[in-house]
């Protein structure tokens, strides 16, 4: 880092053996002083930058999901011409998409102004089937597409409610279904369904797809971890949604596992506490 330059001036002695222990002592102090110094500048820096460029692609993509949001909200108003019930229900899903986007947009142009520690908690009880059921149907279009078939089989209870943030448990279901179809075979088979034991429940994905080599089981939820079959078959995806989903789980006091053979498909297994309170 540098050089200390030390004169005895009181007594211009040489300095001991001890003196110059403390002196080197001090170099260390005054070494890791600087360093820290030094590093928090940066993290200062990086911190700025972080915000600004969450603030710049928050704006980018508010811009394009308001029209989006006016555009769907004309079709359902019928202004163009009268809609079936099958394409109400799916523009409904759509502008549900949108708003839970909206949302977190919002969230993170506060981060990007406030930092993390001022972001608002949004807890609530809410109800995890109807979150489910939601999503479940927004993945059906999207299933069928790729001729994977989504079956939902959901408690007797019309409801479970359950404490959390319902936008964030909303993007980990999001994320594991869409794995489930994503990573599908062609004719095959994605599962979703509950279990719940006393405070806690259970939701399982299950799907007939590629599989995940046992050795990849736990690298899969490393940010940018991608197994070797998804990368073999150049599948598309950047290794950030099991992490995510993992990071948001745990916070809620929770858990993700998974089970897998690879060419028989992957089971998912989210573990919730139904009122971590």
């Amino acid at each position: 880092i540098g050089v200390i330059n030390v004169n005895n001036k009181s007594s211009k002695d040489i300095f001991t053996i001890d003196d110059l222990g403390l002196l080197n002592k001090l170099a260390d102090f005054a070494a890791a002083a600087i360093e820290t110094v030094r590093q928090q500048q940066k993290d200062r820096i990086l911190e700025q930058i972080k915000a600004e460029l969450v603030s710049h692609i928050s704006h980018e993509f508010r811009v394009p999901l308001t029209v989006i949001d006016e555009v769907i909200e004309l079709l359902l108003r019928e202004i163009s011409s009268p809609l079936d019930d099958k394409q109400k229900r799916f523009l409904e899903l759509a502008k549900q998409s949108t708003e839970r986007l909206k949302r977190m947009i919002d969230e993170w142009l506060s981060y990007a102004k406030n930092g993390s520690r001022e972001i608002k908690d949004n807890s609530k009880f809410f109800d995890l089937v109807s979150v489910t059921k939601h999503v479940v149907y927004s993945m059906d279009l999207l299933a069928r597409n790729k001729g994977v078939f989504i079956k939902g089989r959901f408690p007797p209870e019309s409801e479970l409610k359950i404490w959390g943030n319902e936008d964030e448990i909303t993007q980990v279901l999001v994320n594991l279904i869409h794995n489930a179809v994503k990573y599908n075979r062609d004719g095959g088979t994605a599962e979703v369904c509950f279990e719940t034991l006393a405070n806690i429940v259970k939701i399982y994905i299950s799907d007939t797809g590629i599989g995940i080599p046992e050795q990849s089981l736990e690298k899969i939820f490393d940010k940018y971890g991608r197994h070797e079959a998804v990368i073999e078959q150049n599948l598309e995806g950047h290794g950030l949604g099991l992490s995510i989903s993992r990071e948001i789980v745990r916070k809620h006091g929770g858990e993700i596992s998974v089970t897998s053979q690879v060419g028989k498909g992957s089971t998912f297994v989210v573990t919730l506490p139904i009122n971590p309170k």
